[in-house]
């Protein structure tokens, strides 16, 4: 079993910013999510590992114009799969355009992200593939 637990930043890049708390559990091969806040609750999001709750918490949040300021919800963050199930997708890779990536790019999803960073899921997959069409010009 692995828990986790912690206190993050949820804003809508204008003029709400709030502070939530977050609690997941990994147990017998299923991870649910909860956050709790003054504004919203999502409880017991279900998903395969941590990171697929918390794209799940994403899609929610993005729903209503929200962001979650964490490493996972960087543009230029994703997983690999070794990666992912390795740490049960507590760990992705920081990607830099030009750049092939390393043990050291690995960052914890869960960790603080600077607001200029954060950006849609959507987004993420355009960097991504902005990255690796890039790589490719590169070789």
């Amino acid at each position: 079993m692995i828990e986790i637990a912690h206190d993050v930043t949820i804003t809508d890049k204008a003029d709400v910013t709030f502070n939530a708390y977050i609690f997941a559990a990994y147990h017998n091969n299923s991870t649910t999510l909860s956050m709790i806040s003054s504004r919203i609750n999502f409880m017991d999001i279900p998903g395969t590992d941590f990171l697929d709750c918390l794209t799940t918490l994403r899609e929610e949040l993005e729903e209503q114009g929200l962001f979650i300021l964490c490493q996972g919800a960087a543009k230029n963050v994703r997983p690999s799969g070794m990666s992912r199930s390795m740490s049960n997708g507590l760990s992705a890779y920081r990607f830099e355009m030009g750049k092939k990536t390393s043990m050291e790019d690995l960052v914890y999803i869960f960790d603080p992200a600077p607001i200029e960073i954060v950006g849609t899921i959507a987004e993420q997959e355009d960097f991504f593939m902005q990255w690796l069409n890039n790589l490719r010009k590169l070789s």
